[in-house]
């Protein structure tokens, strides 16, 4: 009886080590271990040109944000996360931040019955300029 038991557990033991090998090639090739792609650098390139640029890439991008830079150009990418140059894993999505093509929409405040002055005050907190007069 000892013998058969000894047996039995060498054989465990070996089907344990050969199932737990097969799951560690397994693993390394489903998630693409040690594959991977740099990413390039997106910053000044036009939103509309974007599908065209990542084409050959092995990456994907997602438009998270956009920012108002009234002295920039407009409808350009002008951050990324992760950043050029970082090594990345073939298929990871690239988060960017474009410059609006428009600017923000503000509610026009109420300037009727008040001074020159205090209309430029209220203006200006608002982020507003003030025209001609």
């Amino acid at each position: 009886m000892r013998k058969s038991f000894i047996k039995h557990l060498s054989a465990a033991l070996v089907f344990l080590i050969l199932f737990i090998w097969v799951i560690f090639k397994w693993l390394s090739s489903y998630t693409h271990h040690g594959e991977l792609v740099l990413v390039p650098d997106f910053k000044g390139i036009k939103v509309v040109d974007l599908n065209a640029f990542v084409k050959d890439k092995r990456l994907r991008y997602a438009i998270t944000d956009s920012v108002f830079d009234p002295k920039g150009p407009r409808g350009i990418v002008v951050r990324q996360e992760p950043e050029n140059k970082v090594s990345v894993k073939e298929n990871r999505t690239i988060y960017l931040y474009v410059s609006t093509l428009l600017p923000p929409q503000v509610a026009m405040p109420k300037l009727i019955d008040k001074s020159v002055r205090q209309a430029t005050a209220v203006l200006e907190t608002y982020g507003l300029k003030m025209g001609h007069t």
